[in-house]
């Protein structure tokens, strides 16, 4: 379809507020769509419509029964490419993948309930596939002319974008709790004033108490029997931010006695605290101590057993008390030749002693050598077997048995320490290295290889430069500074410090080190551990980063609500219960013209209009009670005296309320355009039909009074009132025409006219028609170009003005007519469409109108003036030629300065002269032939017979176009067929156009309404009522 019908067109919809989707909605096929074609929908659903095309937010109403389906511009995004396709299609069937999700709360609405939903999940396919959405959005029903509820109406936004960063903010906040809670180590954050903000599952576990007895409270609150010396070093870390460790002992509150381990590290928001149990590592090493320090006592101070021994006769010569005790006997046995090392010797061992016996033999001592006794109770012991030949004695040994038994088990516990070592290293991840500084050797454990990504085949020697290598570059210089003043100066030393891996890996060692002096005090070496603490400065690095995301977030969350609040147009309020406003924006100020100041200092009831105060009370007291207020309206006073009306929406929160409020001025002023427009519709519609069918009824009388004019039957009285007669049926034509300017159904002839020169020839006109009490001045701006108009009906237009501006100035004035050409603009003041017009002003300076009668100054039949002095019909029918023109009247009035009535043409494409009357052809003509004569109406068509009939024709008539043609089938054969357009079963039109095209016969066309939308062009037409010379013109201008 090309165009929209005229009823729609005229409406907002397509106002510059449309956009794209008035476009489509005027070219849109409507025959297949449940909603049909624009012109049939019922006026609720226009004003919907014009709604949503005016608005920015994404909108959509689905009406009817099956819900067809309407939508703005900002709703077209949303639909993607279902776009245009879902225009007037059925709801159901434009989001049929989310219908099942979103039916109940369709269902609701058509039940007459609103509803809202925030951030609802929808899987749609807007794309050729399936994507997960969220939607904010409301359902609200729709109500036809009776109140029944006819669709329903949502305004929505997408959030989508919104939902997916929150999630993926949430999930980012997951995995660092996740790093954290699985690090192995108790993890407290503590803010800038020591509060615990947060704490991993380990350090939950230490505590051993509920997460509420412990998070919000501070470091003292919680842990208030914690060592003076960790909380001077916390306050320490806080105040000089710098990273700190402590190894304590700490006696939790359910009475568990631990060692920990504890680093703090200070991060933006305050503390990242990191600590462990090292209770079982501090025990064992104690152990480990008292064993060593143990095993060297019995070592350094037992006495060895000692023999001298006769190698040659093989006997015993002495023995000790440490050696008799060692094998369970006594002296008194030895002396009693009860004592024999062999028998106390286990037998596997008793080469080796025979081997001794003869090295000694020979040599005179044997090499030391190890071996195992029976003690008495059958167990058995080992020993070591050193010897020494008896100076002075030749063949005489000197033998040492030491009982080894403490040693060999220390020798187990040892390597078996170091094996418990080195797992602890592997486990913990932390390497030992030793510095000699004397030598300039270093020595690593396996991990520290590992930690530095470093081959285990260097050289000793080479160890420092491949360490130096390892480290970062950007940490190289502080660690080797570190390092360097610790060797120098023998002070131990801790600090975190980057590695660059061999294979690419960066990670954070954490190194601690203590130093060794001689008896001088000058250091001889450094020894050390280092840590991989990569995970815990990667905790520290997120977590700073989610504090950096989110103090972002928050401070543009901010500065998003500021600007809303400094740069909306809509009032945004913080108002008291005492009736005092506490907060506003800047849109207070530009809507009402008060200050800031002014409008926080004054009760805010003395800004509303004096006949909404009772309104206003009754909107705010549900808030009182703690109740969000949806919707209310009343008019604020400007400074100036002017008055908006304003749309209310308010919500309480303890002792105030917040409000917003949207001038919606503009809104009510079209509402009231709009009732006034269809309010003269309706009368044009009425008034329009009521001329046709005078027009019907004047059509005889006019032809039978010109038909006894022309006769001049009767003697002088009754030619007189012949006469009279005719005079009144020429008024009445001339009422009738009035009545059909203002229905907008009079007949037209619409050229380019040049609008200056015609009103500078009725200049003179005018003036003798206005008198000479008034003055008349003619403006006409240079160089205009033509308007589209009826050149006789627009100098009737511009004489009924000059009338009604004479009327208003009984003691004389000023009349001026003057003519500009315009560009008019989008929301024109005229409501016309954007294009070039010309004005033509009538301006007065009279009495003028006030608000009441200026608002019925253009209804039929209303007029001022008194009865008998006018017929209310003057200015109806300069509006209805305007808007029949495609212009626009506006008529602007001040009580006791004046009137301006401004006529609106459209610019035409061509100038042509000024208007000039159009011949009429004479009045005498006559011709020869037979007319078919088609008209429904009797006395109308007995009138027109009589004057065919004396302008010499032969007639034959019909009552409608069905017995014309049957006529015609007959045999008929006419030379002209008249014809009435309006008739029931086929028109005027219709009939032309079939004998036109099938016979080739001349047709004239007669009309009361002279409707040119419904008579084609090319048709020669003739209006009534009309005289016997008016028939006679349009015949013959047939030929």
């Amino acid at each position: 379809m090309s165009e929209l019908p005229e009823e729609v067109t005229d409406s907002r919809m397509h106002s510059d507020g449309g956009g794209h989707m008035v476009n489509l909605i005027a070219k849109c096929d409507w025959s297949s769509s449940p909603l049909g074609h624009p012109s049939t929908w019922p006026s609720s659903l226009r004003s919907v419509v014009d709604l949503l095309l005016g608005s920015k937010l994404p909108m959509f109403v689905a009406w009817g029964p099956d819900l067809g389906f309407l939508y703005n511009d900002a709703y077209a995004q949303v639909l993607g490419g279902k776009h245009p396709a879902a225009l007037g299609r059925p709801f159901r069937d434009v989001w049929a993948e989310i219908w099942p999700d979103i039916v109940p709360l369709v269902n609701a609405a058509l039940e007459g309930e609103a509803s809202f939903r925030e951030d609802l999940p929808l899987l749609m396919n807007r794309a050729g596939r399936d994507e997960q959405t969220w939607f904010t959005f409301s359902y609200s029903p729709v109500r036809d002319a009776d109140g029944r509820v006819a669709g329903l109406y949502c305004a929505c936004t997408e959030t989508t974008g919104r939902v997916l960063a929150e999630a993926a903010m949430r999930a980012e906040r997951d995995r660092a709790q996740g790093v954290l809670d699985n690090m192995g180590e108790a993890f407290v954050l503590l803010d800038r004033e020591f509060r615990i903000v947060d704490m991993n599952v380990e350090a939950m576990r230490l505590e051993n108490r509920p997460k509420e007895a412990i998070l919000g409270k501070t470091h003292w609150e919680a842990h208030p029997d914690a060592s003076p010396e960790l909380n001077e070093l916390y306050r320490l870390a806080m105040g000089e931010r710098r990273a700190a460790s402590l190894l304590h002992r700490y006696v939790w509150p359910d009475g568990r006695d631990t060692w920990i381990d504890m680093r703090a590290y200070p991060v933006d928001s305050g503390l990242a605290v990191f600590y462990r149990d090292v209770t079982d590592r501090v025990q064992a090493e104690e152990r480990l101590r008292e064993s060593e320090s143990y095993f060297r006592g019995v070592f350094n101070s037992s006495l060895a057993g000692l023999t001298i021994f006769d190698a040659e006769t093989d006997r015993t010569l002495a023995i000790n008390d440490t050696f008799l005790a060692m094998t369970g006997h006594s002296h008194a046995d030895f002396e009693a030749g009860k004592w024999n090392w062999r028998d106390f010797t286990v037998p596997e061992f008793l080469h080796l002693d025979e081997a001794a016996i003869a090295q000694a033999r020979e040599h005179g001592s044997w090499e030391t050598y190890e071996k195992e006794y029976y003690r008495p109770d059958g167990s058995r012991f080992p020993v070591r077997i050193a010897s020494a030949p008896l100076l002075g004695e030749p063949g005489f040994v000197v033998v040492s048995v030491q009982d080894i038994s403490a040693a060999r088990a220390a020798d187990a516990e040892l390597r078996e320490s170091q094996q418990r070592l080195q797992l602890a290293q592997q486990a913990a991840g932390f390497g030992v290295w030793d510095w000699n500084l004397s030598t300039d050797i270093i020595a690593w454990s396996p991990e520290m290889y590992e930690l530095l990504g470093i081959d285990p085949g260097h050289n000793p020697g080479q160890l420092l430069e491949a360490w130096t290598q390892a480290v970062h570059p950007e940490d190289r210089e502080r660690a080797a500074a570190v390092v360097s003043n610790a060797a120098r100066a023998g002070e131990a030393f801790s600090m975190d410090f980057r590695v660059a891996r061999g294979d690419g890996d960066i990670r954070w060692l954490r190194s601690q080190a203590t130093a060794v002096v001689d008896t001088e005090g000058r250091p001889v070496r450094l020894t050390g551990i280092n840590l991989d603490v990569t995970a815990q400065h990667r905790v520290v690095e997120a977590l700073r980063g989610e504090t950096e995301k989110l103090a972002a977030a928050f401070e543009e969350s901010t500065r998003e609500r500021n600007r809303v609040f400094e740069l909306s147009s809509e009032l945004f309020a913080a108002a008291s219960f005492d009736g005092y406003l506490k907060t506003i924006n800047p849109a207070w100020e530009k809507l009402l013209g008060y200050s800031e100041a002014e409008l926080l200092a004054r009760p805010f009831i003395e800004r509303i209009h004096p006949d909404d105060h009772a309104a206003t009370r009754a909107a705010i007291a549900p808030m009182v009670d703690g109740q969000a207020v949806q919707q209310f309206e009343n008019r604020l006073i400007r400074k100036d005296g002017g008055t908006v009306w304003v749309a209310w929406a308010g919500v309480p929160e303890g002792d105030r309320f917040y409000a917003v409020g949207r001038d919606i001025t503009s809104e009510r002023e079209r509402e009231e355009a709009l009732r006034q427009s269809q309010k003269m519709e309706a009368m044009g519609q009425l008034t329009g039909g009521v001329a046709h069918d005078f027009n019907n009824l004047l059509t005889p009388i006019v032809g039978a009074l010109d038909l006894l004019q022309r006769k001049g039957l009767g003697g002088e009285r009754e030619r007189r009132l012949i006469d009279g007669a005719a005079q009144s049926a020429e008024r009445a034509k001339t009422l009738v025409q009035r009545l059909l300017a203002f229905a907008r159904r009079q007949p037209l002839q619409s050229v380019s006219v040049d609008v200056g020169k015609l009103v500078t020839g009725m200049a003179d006109l005018v003036a003798s028609t206005t008198g000479p009490q008034i003055k008349v001045v003619v403006d006409i701006a240079p160089a205009l170009p033509p308007a589209n108009a009826d050149p006789n009906q627009l100098e009737m237009a511009v004489l009924n003005l000059a009338v009604n501006a004479r009327d208003a100035m009984p003691e004389g004035g000023i009349l001026r007519v003057s003519v500009e050409a315009v560009t008019v603009g989008r929301q024109h003041r005229t409501d016309l469409r954007p294009g070039r017009y010309l004005n033509l002003s009538v301006a007065d300076t009279g009495v003028g109108m006030d608000e009441a009668t200026l608002a019925r100054a253009i209804e039929p039949f209303f007029s001022t003036k008194g009865v008998g002095k006018g017929t209310g019909l003057g200015l109806s029918m300069v509006h209805g030629l305007a808007s029949q023109l495609g212009g626009a009247l506006t008529v602007r009035s001040t009580p006791g300065i004046g009137t301006n009535v401004e006529l609106w043409l459209p610019q035409g494409k061509a100038a042509s002269t000024s208007a000039e009357s159009v011949p009429t052809d004479d009045p005498t003509f006559s011709a020869r032939g037979t007319v078919l004569l088609v008209d429904d109406e009797d006395l109308v068509r007995l009138s027109t017979a009589d004057m065919l009939i004396e302008l010499g024709y032969d007639v034959v008539e019909a009552a409608s176009a069905d017995e014309a043609l049957q006529l015609l089938t007959r045999g008929l054969n006419p030379d002209i067929v008249v014809t009435d357009h309006l008739m029931p079963g086929m028109s005027g039109t219709e009939l032309a156009r079939k004998l036109q095209s099938e016979r080739g016969i001349k047709v004239l066309v007669v009309s009361g309404y002279a409707e040119t939308a419904g008579i084609a062009p090319d048709l020669q037409r003739l209006t009534k009522p009309f005289r016997s010379s008016d028939l006679a013109a349009g015949l013959a201008a047939l030929s």
